[in-house]
């Protein structure tokens, strides 16, 4: 939008300026037409208070870019940028991230390396034009403020159960400012059953070394295991941040119900003192509420190891692997017993296997 230089004095007195703002001074003030005392005073008047403001004390976020009209003392040459015969624009960089006061560049930039270094600052990662292959200004900020890393404990937030419309207590992630410049949050994005629960505190601005929270609720709009994921984009070197976001929805009164497939296991022949091929049983959540599981066990020369853990979601399974260990000739006979909180507990298979 093009507004009047006023209305960036009332912004800036309000401390509501824009992302981004491009000041043109007049013909005049901008030293083009009048002498270089005019636009010194225009700077002083208009530019000054902008410096003294708290974007550009230590913890703001501040970068001021002034650029000066070409210097036309290059000769017969004329006015061409990139060569040594004139065309130079004398460029001032304010920013309370400067590796330090009064440093002074000995390299040669042009224009779409400035580009680039305004697309930094607003956080862009991808670039426009010639700026997409321009070398960035960092050596003006050091090694890593133009780009602070941010890191996140935990990674990632599980809420575990949780019955089907209603929500969980909030759970958090924080993330940290671990560079030595202010991190500038665009935006917060979050998809699936999950909410941002209003009582993180993570947005705007968060100066080198702090701190801000995520929270986040989980509201299941249906059984079974639901995902989603935060995503964070900011200027960090390392944007976007993402969260993954998992819980299980479960029903408020609905059915306990174990399909155990197959309902027998025959191993043949195996010799005495030997361990056969192992053989898989597959344990299916087909009610609609979580199975609790108390136990797996063999009886017999039969062992088992299994991945089912302490509970079943809605639709979810499990594997038991069972092997026969003959200590002994002859027909063996065993079970393989799941205990849990499912119609028709304890579910069993049998067993069977020949030593020889």
């Amino acid at each position: 939008n093009l507004s009047n230089f006023t209305q960036f004095q009332t912004d800036l007195g309000n401390h509501a300026l824009p992302n981004f703002s491009w000041i043109t001074p007049n013909g005049c003030d901008d030293a083009h037409d009048c002498g270089l005392s005019t636009a010194d005073s225009w700077l002083k008047t208009n530019i000054d208070p902008l410096v003294q403001s708290t974007y550009f004390q230590p913890g703001g976020d501040g970068l001021l870019i002034i650029s000066f009209d070409e210097d036309s003392s290059g000769g017969s040459c004329g006015l061409i940028t990139g060569t040594g015969c004139g065309g130079h624009v004398a460029t001032v960089i304010i920013s309370p991230n400067i590796v330090s006061a009064g440093f002074q560049s000995k390299s040669s930039y042009e224009h779409e390396n400035v580009l680039r270094l305004m697309a930094q600052g607003l956080g862009l990662t991808t670039f426009p034009g010639a700026a997409a292959n321009a070398a960035n200004m960092s050596e003006f900020f050091g090694a890593s403020a133009s780009a602070p890393p941010v890191s996140l404990s935990p990674a990632s937030l599980s809420f575990g159960n949780q019955t089907v419309g209603t929500t969980s207590a909030a759970r958090f992630s924080t993330l940290t400012n671990t560079g030595n410049a202010a991190l500038t949050i665009n935006t917060l994005q979050i998809s699936g059953d999950f909410a941002f629960a209003g009582t993180g505190n993570c947005s705007g601005s968060v100066a080198a070394g702090a701190s801000c929270s995520i929270s986040v609720n989980f509201t299941p709009t249906t059984t079974g295991t639901r995902t989603g994921t935060v995503t964070i984009t900011d200027n960090a070197s390392n944007s976007p941040q993402t969260i993954p976001l998992t819980g299980s929805g479960v029903s408020s009164s609905g059915s306990t119900t174990l399909s155990v497939s197959p309902a027998s296991l025959s191993f043949g022949r195996v010799k005495v003192g030997h361990v056969s091929a192992s053989k898989t049983v597959t344990v299916t959540n087909t009610g609609s509420a979580i199975v609790s599981i108390g136990g797996v066990a063999t009886s017999g020369q039969f062992a088992e190891t299994n991945n089912c853990g302490s509970s079943l979601a809605v639709g979810a399974g499990c594997a038991i692997n069972v092997t026969f260990h003959p200590t002994s000739s002859g027909t063996q006979t065993g079970t393989l017993t799941i205990s849990d909180n499912a119609s028709g507990s304890p579910q069993t298979v049998s067993l069977t296997g020949r030593g020889h």
